[in-house]
């Protein structure tokens, strides 16, 4: 992270070529700004926050769940119970927000960005996590597809859709990232293994596929492909305010 991202002194030249092996693993990492504010929605109990503020970040979170709100307060965090409009932020008050796997679950995505743009300092960033409709495992699993989590996700976006919807907000994109992980495509082989069951009338009350070590193993590479041909199952934005 400091050799890439801006966390801390950056160390020297030799060992930044050291670690570019290991730059993939935090592609997906949110790059500091000194003094910085960011705003986490849909925080959770605050896991990933206090990460980040004990990376040098001051941190802002909101939660539906009164609950997980609670536990993120009980380690000291700035995080807010209900949704974004309740919170009621200043105007241009956040370096940063980030909603990780948040916007599909909303029933107002346009006007929630909206006030994003809202409390958004100018070159501000936004950091998006949404699930890929167009990736290859939709294509192969359909209704099956682990990701599309129906009625929870009430929205499914492609890269293509993602980018119109943010064009129109007049929000730009600088880079989208594809991340498909064993997780979904074990997840989706799960899901036909177990509608193979209901047809049939059984009951399995094991999931031999999502639990699979050697499967992940075995399936890893494939993913890792995926990627590169930009079918990924997961989308990470980038964006940024003019």
């Amino acid at each position: 992270m400091e050799a890439f991202y801006g966390y801390g002194e950056p160390p020297s030249l030799m060992r930044s070529w050291s670690l570019l092996p290991f730059k993939g693993r935090y592609k997906n990492a949110v790059r500091f700004t000194k003094n910085g504010r960011l705003l986490d929605i849909g925080c959770g109990n605050g896991t990933e926050l206090y990460k980040l503020k004990k990376m040098g970040w001051e941190v802002f979170g909101v939660e539906t769940d009164e609950d997980a709100a609670a536990r993120a307060r009980g380690v000291g965090l700035d995080v807010r119970t209900g949704d974004l409009f309740q919170a009621h932020y200043p105007d241009q008050f956040f370096d940063v927000v980030r909603l990780s796997f948040v916007l599909e679950h909303l029933p107002n995505p346009k006007e929630t960005l909206l006030e994003v743009k809202r409390i958004l300092r100018p070159r501000g960033r936004v950091y998006i996590s949404i699930q890929n409709a167009r990736s290859l495992h939709y294509w192969l699993f359909g209704r099956c597809w682990f990701s599309l989590d129906v009625p929870r996700h009430l929205f499914s976006f492609s890269t293509e859709t993602i980018q119109r919807f943010l064009n129109s907000l007049d929000l730009r994109i600088k880079k989208i990232q594809f991340d498909s992980g064993t997780r979904s495509f074990l997840g989706s082989l799960q899901y036909c293994l177990n509608e193979w069951y209901d047809e049939r009338g059984r009951v399995s009350r094991n999931e031999p596929f999502l639990t699979s070590h050697f499967l992940r193993h075995v399936v890893q590479p494939i993913c890792w492909l995926v990627d590169r041909l930009r079918l990924g199952d997961l989308i990470h934005v980038e964006i940024e305010k003019s």
